[in-house]
């Protein structure tokens, strides 16, 4: 399993949002496009970064140009849920919320999501948390309690594909395992996690698993051996 998080500020930065954006599908930056915020732009496109940036680094790409990886198709399941198409392909997951986005691989059925502190309606924890959650919430001080139990919530529903179709309340978080899947969570007793912030990974596989930063304002994408067919030293 490999894990990866990155802060999509560096993303502010004009020149380097719009040297970025091609190092996606066309698909991708279409959607980006469509989007309003420009907040909601930067997640998408760190969240499509990741995958791509995951993808070279097991010798694939979305794109159909990148030398010496095999190319993949993004296609989506039955209740949205992605997958990829093609020789080798892993199974994945992304998420972002706020200013992070985060990508998982593994080899099995897997979800991953990320969620800041926030306040929190009470129809939402009577709809979504069984009572036993609702109790373990009320007596806990910290800001990331919502975002441990929720982010394991939405990961199963990732993994499993099932989306918001599940009734969120029976899905049974308190312990580290749900059924034949087993949760990872990161929250601010790692030292490298955003403050406030909760990550889970939701996976077939118990074994420890590890998260990577990643520096979306760093040379990501120009090692000679990623460059795009015709190209010799940068992606454009």
């Amino acid at each position: 399993m490999r894990i990866l998080l990155a802060d999509i500020r560096p993303l502010e930065n004009e020149e380097l949002f719009e040297k970025m954006i091609v190092c996606v599908p066309g698909e991708r930056q279409e959607r980006i496009a469509r989007y309003r915020s420009p907040g909601d732009k930067r997640r998408s496109l760190a969240a499509g970064l990741l995958l791509e940036y995951g993808l070279r680094q097991q010798g694939m790409s979305l794109l159909s140009d990148v030398q010496g990886c095999r190319k993949l198709e993004l296609c989506r399941a039955a209740h949205g849920k992605p997958y990829l198409k093609g020789q080798g392909a892993p199974c994945l997951s992304l998420t972002h919320a706020g200013d992070y986005a985060a990508a998982v691989f593994d080899t099995a059925e897997v979800g991953i999501d990320l969620e800041g502190a926030r306040q929190v309606r009470p129809a939402l924890l009577r709809r979504c948390f069984s009572e036993e959650e609702q109790r373990y919430l009320s007596v806990q001080e910290d800001a990331a309690a919502f975002a441990r139990l929720w982010t394991r919530k939405e990961s199963y529903s990732k993994a499993t594909g099932e989306g918001m179709r599940l009734p969120f309340a029976g899905i049974p978080v308190l312990r580290e395992r749900a059924g034949e899947y087993v949760f990872h969570t990161f929250s601010e007793d790692a030292s490298w996690m955003p403050e406030g912030y909760a990550l889970t990974v939701c996976a077939r596989s118990a074994a420890e698993a590890a998260v990577e930063r990643i520096d979306l304002g760093g040379r990501l994408f120009e090692s000679s051996h990623w460059n795009r067919k015709g190209q010799t030293d940068h992606v454009r």
